[in-house]
């Protein structure tokens, strides 16, 4: 429910309508409530396996790298 900026690595990460998450994020399970903001990129882990995900940001879908386990800039 507060800010954060940076990279997270967790099993569930859970932003509620005021928390902020600017950065990376590593995780099995993103939950983002209304109001919740999420600005970076993100990778979610399914049985061993790395995928990277789209993200909007102001409205623009931003292509997803495609899925070799390395992120690649927007």
């Amino acid at each position: 429910s507060g800010y954060l900026h940076g990279k997270v690595d967790c099993e569930r990460l859970e932003i509620v309508a005021s928390g902020k998450v600017y950065g990376e994020v590593v995780c099995g399970e993103l939950v983002i409530e209304p109001g919740g903001q999420f600005i970076g990129e993100s990778r979610v882990r399914e049985e061993g396996q790395v995928v990277a995900l789209q993200h909007r940001h102001d409205n623009e879908l931003l292509a997803a790298p495609e899925a070799t386990g390395e992120l690649q800039d927007a």
